[in-house]
């Protein structure tokens, strides 16, 4: 997954910057019991004792239903262009729901990747989310999250296995 050191050691230093999560409707919450347990608050909890009073800041620009085609769409405005310390981009699902081709998702990742390095941006990709619904296409899904994790290591981008991390807790 690799490491954070100027996220780290910003917190050690200083405010924690700007974090966005981007993503659809799982980035906001859907399905969470309350907004503190959603993914993106989750390392706010997590980090407190590192980034107490240190300007812990997060935005979440997320539309419900979207995938990476109407992502890129807001990708300058509501990613680059607010220059954060880290971007959090969580895709996949939605393609999986739609049954949409996975390779087309993977090539929207290495452009939205390209697109954020380029602006000199670090940031870690987040795989689909794991959920009964996404079960009932476990061919597509297992194909969503191989492409996504050889578009990260193209990219040299860190990974978080969501979608691993969730099927073994379930």
């Amino acid at each position: 997954m690799g490491s954070l050191p100027h996220v780290a050691g910003q917190a050690r230093i200083g405010p924690a910057g700007l974090i966005i999560a981007f993503g659809s409707s799982s980035t906001a919450g859907y399905g969470s019991t309350t907004p503190e347990y959603t993914y993106p608050n989750r390392p706010r909890g997590a980090a407190a004792p590192a980034v107490s009073g240190r300007g812990n800041h997060r935005a979440q620009p997320r539309q419900g239903g979207e995938d990476a085609p109407e992502m890129m769409k807001r990708l300058q405005t509501q990613v680059i262009d607010m220059k954060p310390d880290l971007v959090i981009w969580q895709v996949g699902t939605n393609a999986v729901l739609r049954n949409l081709d996975p390779s087309e998702t993977a090539n929207w990742s290495k452009t939205a990747s390209a697109r954020v390095q380029a602006a000199w941006l670090r940031h870690r990709a987040g795989r689909s989310q794991y959920s009964p619904r996404i079960n009932e296409r476990a061919e597509s899904a297992g194909q969503m999250v191989q492409l996504l994790r050889k578009v990260a290591e193209l990219r040299h981008v860190g990974i978080f296995p969501r979608f691993e991390v969730i099927a073994r807790l379930a």
